[in-house]
This record gives C-alpha cells, sequence and structure tokens, in this order.
C-alpha cells in the first residue's frame, strides 16, 4: 500500500475508532464488539509504529476511551487498574 493510502486508512481508522469510543462510553451502545474493537486499534498501532510522525494527540493510541456518561454508578474496583492493556489470560 502506498503511503498516501495507508496515510488515508489511518485517518479512517482513527475517526471510526473515535465515533466507537463515543458509543460505548457515553450511549452506552456499541455496534461492534470488544474483539473487532481491539482489532481497529491493533492496526492503528502498527500504523504508528511504521509511521511515528503520523501520530497526534487526538490518535486513539494517546488517549483512554471516553468521558462516560453521568448515568454510569460510579464504582471502586477491589484492586486497583494498574495498566489499561488488553488483558487476554488469567495472569493478566
Amino acid at each position: 500500500m502506498d503511503a498516501k493510502t495507508l496515510r488515508a486508512r489511518y485517518e479512517k481508522l482513527k475517526s471510526e475508532i473515535h465515533s466507537h469510543n463515543y458509543r460505548y462510553h457515553v450511549l452506552d451502545s456499541p455496534i461492534i464488539s470488544d474483539v473487532e474493537y481491539d482489532q481497529l486499534l491493533n492496526e492503528v498501532k502498527r500504523i504508528e509504529t511504521e509511521h511515528s510522525g503520523w501520530i497526534t494527540p487526538d490518535s486513539p493510541t494517546q488517549r483512554a476511551g471516553s468521558k462516560p456518561a453521568d448515568r454510569f454508578e460510579k464504582i471502586r474496583h477491589p484492586a486497583p487498574i494498574l495498566s489499561l492493556a488488553n488483558a487476554f489470560g488469567a495472569d493478566d
């Protein structure tokens, strides 16, 4: 894929992820699975690894979700959440 096409794909992915973040965190109405979301985000990460000059503060890799809707109840986790990385096994 040439650089121009890849850049367009990258920008489209960022826009899609922002939309999915809003639907998930604010509207509480996701339209894709967590696995599908992770695939999109991993593609963005791969592109940013190859083209670090393209990374901007609004990239989904530079942010942690969206502001949750006010209707969500605040909870206290039994143990601190020390990482925003995905957990795929019992040790995670």
